[in-house]
């Protein structure tokens, strides 16, 4: 799957319109990576995002409560797929690209997040990030 840029940008526009709960966080990702990375195939991306989500719908069967959901993800992401943090060249640019994280298996805490929250929305699982920078909300 190959998009041009105006492609890339109407897709990013239509998720835009959504409200954040319903977002397709993992795809918009790989939409914005994908305006870094336009020789990249998309396609490969996205395939990997789903067998995140298989990979975690099966692991899932039977969970029932939070301690549960955050062992399987943890199971699938940082174990099986290898996903890690990466603590030696944490302010390389690639650790912010997610087609550059999942070619490496690794980046910033944002962009394992992102990987995070698609895997646990594709389970209907409630799952938001937080905002760290804007504190007066709960100052």
């Amino acid at each position: 799957m190959a998009f041009n840029d105006p492609e890339i940008v109407l897709r990013l526009q239509n998720i835009g319109e959504q409200d954040g709960l319903t977002l397709d966080i993992g795809e918009a990702a790989l939409l914005l990576a994908n305006l870094e990375l336009p020789n990249n195939c998309l396609g490969r991306y996205l395939d990997e995002l789903d067998l995140i989500v298989s990979d975690t719908a099966e692991a899932a069967r039977g969970t029932r409560d939070l301690p549960d959901r955050i062992m399987v993800l943890s199971e699938i992401l940082f174990k099986r797929h290898g996903y890690r943090g990466d603590i030696d060249t944490y302010d390389d640019p690639q650790n912010a690209n997610l087609m550059r994280v999942i070619d490496r298996r690794k980046g910033l805490p944002v962009a394992l997040g992102i990987l995070v929250i698609h895997a646990a929305r594709s389970q209907g699982w409630d799952i938001t990030g937080l905002n760290f920078l804007d504190l007066s909300v709960i100052i």
